[in-house]
């Protein structure tokens, strides 16, 4: 009798826990959806003159530059735990960021974008699926991997005055290396998070902040493996 009601216990542990995954997995999927249908519709319509102009990044080309990463550290810093601002903040991000990819659209042959959006879902789905079925203890690389990419951002900094293309491909390899690892790390955490005994509220709050992470790992692969592309 206990054991049968254990089995029952776990399977709808097992179904809990796929329907939080499926959650997390639509958001990221419809963030990307966004993004593609702004950057599309930017990037291969008469609309790319709002960023592009004759001298180079128009206002709202700057925006769509910048906006994302200020609106990140600025939420960052501000979180106020409601379910509703997370909400918020996660579609405006997503539409920001397409406007931002929308350069990327316009600057790169379709043929190579086509040829990085393959390498970045293989990659992104091989890593992701190693982090969710790992019995290892993932906790440690939390800080390892932030280190490469604080490492990464100095040294991109250093190459926009050496405008070394040795560089720029190291740091596109480490890129990839530093945000595969960042993949397998947040989906461990993201399933971690269903067995940390939060609250409906908090853990939907919580899936929201998830979902960002894994986008942003799956858009900053995207952009080193076109940056290897041109390499």
């Amino acid at each position: 009798m206990q054991q049968n009601l254990n089995s029952i216990g776990q399977a709808n542990i097992d179904l809990g826990l796929r329907d939080h995954m499926t959650k997390t997995y639509g958001l990221i999927a419809g963030g990307l959806a966004v993004s593609a249908l702004t950057a599309w519709v930017i990037g291969f319509t008469s609309l790319r003159s709002l960023v592009v102009g004759d001298e180079g990044l128009t206002v709202l080309g700057h925006i769509g530059l910048w906006a994302p990463l200020l609106l990140l550290l600025g939420a960052g810093l501000f979180r106020t735990g409601s379910v509703g601002a997370a909400r918020g903040l996660y579609w405006t991000f997503v539409a920001l960021q397409g406007i931002g990819l929308s350069l990327v659209a316009i600057s790169v042959p379709a043929a190579a974008i086509v040829q990085a959006l393959a390498i970045t879902g293989f990659t992104f789905a091989a890593m992701s699926l190693w982090g969710y079925t790992t019995k290892r203890d993932l906790s440690g690389w939390g800080n390892f991997l932030l280190m490469g990419l604080i490492g990464i951002i100095i040294a991109a900094i250093v190459n926009i005055f050496l405008g070394s293309a040795a560089l720029d491909f190291a740091i596109s390899v480490i890129g990839v290396l530093v945000f595969s690892g960042f993949t397998a790390y947040d989906t461990k955490n993201l399933k971690d998070m269903y067995y940390s005994g939060l609250g409906k509220d908090d853990l939907e709050y919580a899936r929201y902040w998830s979902a960002l992470g894994l986008y942003l790992n799956i858009v900053n692969l995207f952009n080193f493996f076109v940056s290897l592309g041109r390499n």
